[in-house]
């Protein structure tokens, strides 16, 4: 035989179980699954067992291709043996044309979607306003729930909200009628463990009084929304990211006590000192602090030390970290706050804001570095 043998081509994909190819074929966008169905008789009915729907209409360019990718859909949806779950489904719609059919197609592709027992379902609709899918909201084995891009989300939306099993419910960009329409939604979900939200506003503010409590809520992001009772309603989660402007401030007059809150990132459009000693102030275990300046808008507040130090701060505090750090009086005497009252800090992290020259840094650094001698043990890094 030849020096230059040729080698031999072991097709070792065909000796995989059909469960396995099709776990495998569930990393790919459903158009390249379906794909697949051409390689052999075996290969393909498989793609109709595969548990995930992925699909995308980002290929969509004009009228004649949106009415396509409908069609695609439904006959991906109705080739599937009703019998056969879908474990996770996913739509992202970003086509801009005005005369949009499948925007009334969205019903009717959820309801089957459905009657599979979806247990994932995001639907990422970020163009033209599109009807919202209430028959999702009672939807018995749904455990995530992420929605995206739906306007005016009204009462009769979710005048009937039963998702006992969901436990991750992530929103974007939805406007709500008001704001009982979000808290008739949270109300529904017994058993929610994590809740995002960004850029979720309502037109209409109004009472909260009768809202249930989160019971099992763990984490929760809250970035950009305007909304009548948001941090109210977080009191037990154990991880909290909020993004803190002005309509946040107005509607958390009356924080609750966050008794299981360990880890808080809070970033403000421009620092509101005495709300974040408030807040510091409702949460007796945190243990890992994140504060971020954005440095937007005209608001602008002093730091006046407070006659008190809270009970996280002196006694639970571990970590600290400041972003976008400008240098200013401010910034300085908080983090000097910090450092001279947390008696168990092991970490200050200090994160220049990137226009800071290295003039100011080494000012920064010297100033800081004399608080040493108030918590010995602490590590203080300093990060452009």
């Amino acid at each position: 035989m030849g020096r230059h043998q040729a080698r031999r081509v072991v097709d070792r994909i065909s000796s995989l179980s059909d469960e396995l190819i099709c776990h495998i074929l569930s990393f790919l966008m459903t158009r390249d699954a379906v794909v697949t169905s051409v390689l052999s008789k075996r290969w393909y009915p498989l793609w109709r067992s595969v548990p995930v729907i992925n699909l995308s209409d980002e290929h969509v360019t004009d009228e004649e291709t949106c009415l396509q990718f409908g069609e695609f859909v439904f006959s991906v949806l109705l080739s599937r043996d009703v019998m056969q779950p879908v474990k996770r489904f996913r739509l992202k719609s970003v086509y801009k044309g005005n005369n949009y059919s499948n925007n009334h197609n969205l019903n009717k592709w959820v309801s089957l979607v459905l009657d599979r027992r979806v247990e994932h379902l995001e639907l990422l609709v970020n163009t033209v306003p599109k009807l919202f899918p209430i028959d999702i909201l009672s939807c018995r084995t749904l455990v995530v729930l992420k929605l995206s891009g739906f306007r005016k989300v009204n009462e009769n939306d979710v005048s009937s909200v039963e998702l006992p099993s969901l436990k991750i419910l992530h929103l974007g960009a939805i406007v709500f009628t008001r704001d009982r329409c979000l808290l008739r939604l949270l109300s529904g979900c017994p058993n929610l463990e994590d809740f995002k939200a960004i850029s979720v506003v309502s037109a209409s503010h109004d009472s909260c009084e009768e809202f249930k409590s989160l019971t099992k809520l763990i984490r929760a992001e809250i970035l950009c929304c305007k909304i009548n009772f948001i941090v109210e309603a977080l009191y037990n989660v154990e991880y909290l990211f909020l993004r803190v402007n002005k309509e946040v401030s107005v509607y958390s007059n009356h924080l609750p006590v966050f008794s299981n809150l360990t880890r808080m990132v809070l970033s403000f459009d421009k620092y509101m000192w005495r709300w974040l000693v408030n807040m510091l102030k409702h949460c007796p275990k945190l243990q890992i602090l994140q504060v971020i300046e954005i440095g937007i808008g005209d608001f602008n507040e002093n730091w006046v030390c407070p006659k008190f130090v809270p009970e996280c701060v002196s006694l639970q505090l571990r970590d600290c970290a400041i972003r976008g750090f400008e240098g200013n009086h401010d910034e300085l005497q908080f983090a000097r706050y910090i450092m001279r009252n947390a008696s168990v800090l092991q970490t200050m992290q200090i994160y220049y804001n990137k226009k800071l020259g290295s003039n100011a840094k080494v000012e920064v650094n010297e100033k800081l570095s004399e608080c040493k001698k108030h918590c010995a043990a602490c590590q203080l890094n300093f990060f452009n």
